[in-house]
């Protein structure tokens, strides 16, 4: 007669810090209270000045698309930025409920990455301690770039979240393999393949993590892993597959020599920050080793893995571009937490012995230093290397005056109507008619208008217009269309300019006849 032995269910392995023995609800709400603290962190670092920085690119796209009708929108996927879809779904729905205020527009990602500290403290707990699981929040909470996507209208944010949040329900999946658990699991990383299809690629770490830390005996866990990670990939995969006929949304970025050099600092937009961070976590995750073998593959795999995948590929995919990684900060944090609770006491110290305040009093003031001037830089306004169409065009507004027009030269790499979408929120309290406009980005499908085919009969009824150019011609409006161009070159005189950042705006007004 044989025997099996069934390891307990409710004790995994893999944990660093055993399941406390006081009640569940005791040890929900003290968990609860050490979480709170790194996403109030978040929060205060996040809400500072994010109503003042303008809004680039990306954002005015979110703007655009988000604020389309339902049948616009529907056209605009069709054609376009499908993989950006889901979010624009969900910013559809925030501004419906919602004004569009820069701070309001950005409470979703503010929201978003006050839970993600909050979930990168559990995680840690579970995997390296109390201690370190606090530490690795408040560490996550003064990283620059966490700040900044925190005042993003875009999906970066929420991706961190959700990839946080799988993770964790991972980690309770194996603790107890019920099928709510392995549901919630799934759902939180479908969502962030959808959101942003390269964040999926955090399933490579699940994968190598179950396998690891669930015995090879163990088929429970091992199947229901296989059977949520099947249904996430059935709701992702379709993407990739329907929106590689928009590649050039992705494939904007040029290959760059020294990117992955710079790389480090883009991603924890810090230098300073990154160059400490990086190296803690490589001494966290040799510490880590020999208490917890799974849980430092884990962490490994989420931090590096997407991070050397990007180097490799880049100059096939153009994925070398610092935002698509956001959502490995929160591994990154943990390893270095790990290390920094280890030099100054055991690993899995509860937070109350002088040690794990000795760690945090010293560690966490130094990385705040590092991290100021890059807290700094992420609230500049408009945002460093982009052009300052808030000013311009908020100048043009209290300039103009009745039956003034305007016109855009707007040049910049990869986003001809850039200015357009600009304006879009801008002016939308009124302002100069766009004269050369034939039809909408929103009856075109896209982000960019169509101007007229003839713009001799655009440009006959306006005495004064206002050009917002961002060329660098001699002549304001050389490097526009040739038409346009010429008429505006014979008809107008170029009677002010003003400069702001990357940008100059002229008012043409019209010649007398005959000069």
């Amino acid at each position: 007669m044989t025997s099996t032995v069934t390891p307990p269910r409710d004790v995994p392995t893999f944990r660093a810090e055993p399941i406390s023995h006081r009640a569940p609800g005791e040890r929900i709400r003290g968990t609860a209270f050490l979480a709170l603290l790194p996403a109030l962190v978040v929060a205060l670092l996040g809400v500072q000045g994010a109503d003042d920085r303008e809004m680039w690119a990306d954002e005015y796209a979110t703007y655009h698309a988000a604020t389309l009708s339902w049948g616009d929108l529907g056209r605009l996927l069709s054609h376009m930025d499908l993989v950006h879809g889901f979010y624009y779904l969900v910013m559809h729905g925030w501004f419906a409920v919602t004004d569009d205020s820069l701070l309001m527009m950005r409470v979703p990602s503010l929201a978003a990455m006050a839970i993600t500290a909050a979930v990168t403290t559990l995680i840690g707990r579970r995997l390296a301690g109390t201690a370190a699981g606090v530490l690795a929040g408040l560490m996550l909470a003064v990283i620059p770039s966490v700040s900044r996507y925190a005042q993003e209208v875009r999906s970066y944010a929420l991706v961190t979240m959700l990839v946080a949040l799988s993770t964790y329900f991972l980690l309770r999946a194996l603790d107890r393999p019920a099928w709510t658990r392995w549901t919630l699991y799934a759902i939180p990383l479908a969502l962030a393949g959808l959101l942003h299809v390269f964040a999926f690629s955090v399933l490579g770490a699940h994968l190598l993590f179950v396998l690891i830390a669930a015995r090879a005996s163990d088929e429970a866990r091992r199947w229901r892993f296989a059977g949520a990670a099947a249904v996430a990939c059935l709701v992702v995969i379709p993407i990739p597959g329907v929106a590689s006929k928009q590649s050039g949304a992705v494939a904007w970025p040029a290959a760059d020599t020294e990117a992955p050099v710079a790389f480090p600092g883009r991603l924890f937009l810090s230098d300073h920050v990154a160059y400490a961070m990086i190296p803690l976590a490589l001494l966290g995750a040799l510490l880590l080793w020999r208490r917890n073998r799974p849980g430092t593959v884990l962490l490994l795999a989420w931090s590096l893995g997407p991070n050397l995948f990007v180097y490799v590929t880049s100059p096939v995919l153009h994925l070398l571009v610092a935002r698509y990684l956001l959502f490995t900060l929160p591994a990154f944090a943990v390893l270095a937490a790990t290390a920094t609770v280890f030099l100054f006491g055991p690993l899995g110290a509860k937070p109350a012995g002088a040690r794990w305040m000795l760690s945090a009093a010293l560690v966490l003031p130094a990385l705040g230093y590092l991290a100021i001037g890059g807290q700094k830089d992420v609230r500049t306004s408009p945002v460093p290397g982009r052009p300052g169409y808030r000013e311009a065009l908020t100048w043009i507004r209290s300039q103009a005056k009745p039956g003034d027009g305007i016109v855009y030269h707007d040049r910049l790499a990869g986003r001809e109507d850039l200015a357009r979408a600009a304006a879009e929120y801008e002016l939308r309290g009124g302002g100069p008619k766009d004269v050369l406009l034939s039809r909408t980005a929103a009856e075109a499908g896209t982000f960019g208008a169509v101007e007229c085919t003839d713009p001799a009969p655009c440009l006959s009824g306006n005495n004064r217009l206002w050009l917002l150019s961002t060329g660098v011609g001699e002549q304001p409006w050389a490097g526009m269309k040739p038409a346009a161009a010429a008429i505006l070159g014979e008809n107008f005189s170029a009677d002010e300019v003003k400069r702001f950042p990357q940008i100059r705006v002229v008012l043409l007004t019209r010649k007398p006849p005959g000069s």
